[in-house]
């Protein structure tokens, strides 16, 4: 499955990178960290909305 940058989503957290040359594995870690913090932000928007279609509405 690739992510929206066309990458092979691929979780690198516990992967040993050392196989890689080091632009390579700078790479992975990047993806990784935008990755996380891509679902990070979506777990705070999800929040917010769940949390402003939960209150009633005054029209």
């Amino acid at each position: 499955m690739a992510d929206d940058f066309g990458y092979l989503a691929v979780d690198t957290t516990d992967m040993d990178l050392s196989e890689f040359s080091p632009e390579e594995a700078r790479r992975h870690r990047i993806r990784q960290i935008v990755r996380q913090d891509m679902e990070a932000h979506e777990e705070i928007y999800d929040d917010l909305a769940r949390e402003y279609h939960s209150k009633p509405t005054d029209f």
